[in-house]
């Protein structure tokens, strides 16, 4: 499911006829697997973009990579109330383009207004 929507993504990345982006959503049970998903997501994103880059801007990728510390989030830590810090608008109407992919937990769904 998640390389579907990354091959969609993409394709839409390089497409150059100016197609308006995929509205996609990702909903499960779980706020933290959903998020998780999404930190999964965007790792495969960066990876399959690494192909068009120079060999300096790889170089520049990696030292910048080498520098940031790992932030990682452990089932463990959260014990189920994983707090979402985002900036999703308060109303499915208000969604934009630059919100999708969007990864989200049912109950985050239940609270949006239409």
């Amino acid at each position: 499911m998640i390389q579907k929507i990354l091959w969609i993504e993409r394709g839409l990345q390089i497409s150059s006829s100016g197609e308006t982006k995929a509205r996609q959503l990702f909903v499960t049970q779980s706020a933290l697997l959903a998020k998780k998903v999404e930190e999964y997501f965007h790792k495969m994103l960066d990876s399959v973009g690494m192909s068009t880059k120079t060999p300096e801007e790889l170089k520049a990728i990696a030292a910048n990579a080498c520098e940031q510390p790992a932030k990682k989030v452990s089932l463990d830590d959260t014990d189920g109330r994983y707090e979402w810090v985002d900036d999703l608008p308060s109303s499915f109407c208000e969604l934009e383009d630059r919100h999708f992919p969007l990864f989200i937990g049912f109950d985050r769904v239940c609270c949006f207004p239409l």
